[in-house]
C-alpha cells in the first residue's frame, strides 16, 4: 500500500502485482536470409489478422512447426467436427476421389 500525501489531502493506493508471461529461460536468435518476398508479405498479412507482429507470428509459426502431434486428440476434434468419423471418412473418400478423377 502506497500513501500520496497532496497537501492536505492524503490518499492510500493499493498497488496490485502485474504478472508479464514467461519467458522461456534461454532463447536463440535467429537471422534467416533468402525469403522470398511473396512469403515475407504473406507472413506479414497473417500476423495482421492474428493481431501479432511479424516476429511473433514466425514464433508461433515455428513453435507450431515443432509441437508434437496428439494423434488421438486430433482424431477426436475431427470427429467432433464432422459429426463422427464415419462422416469424415465419407469425407476423406470424397477428397481421394475427386483427386482421381472422379473414379
Amino acid at each position: 500500500m502506497t500513501t500520496i500525501d497532496k497537501g492536505t489531502e492524503t490518499r492510500s493506493v493499493k498497488r496490485t502485482a502485474t504478472t508479464v508471461a514467461e519467458k522461456p529461460a534461454k532463447t536463440a536468435t535467429l537471422t534467416i536470409r533468402g525469403v522470398d518476398e511473396r512469403v515475407r508479405r504473406k507472413i506479414k498479412l497473417q500476423a495482421s489478422m492474428n493481431g501479432r507482429s511479424m516476429e511473433a507470428e514466425i514464433r508461433h509459426i515455428l513453435e507450431e512447426a515443432v509441437r508434437p502431434v496428439n494423434v488421438g486428440l486430433e482424431f477426436y476434434q475431427l470427429g467432433r467436427d464432422f459429426g463422427g468419423l464415419d462422416d469424415f471418412a465419407d469425407a476423406v473418400d470424397e477428397v481421394i476421389a475427386a483427386r482421381r478423377g472422379g473414379r
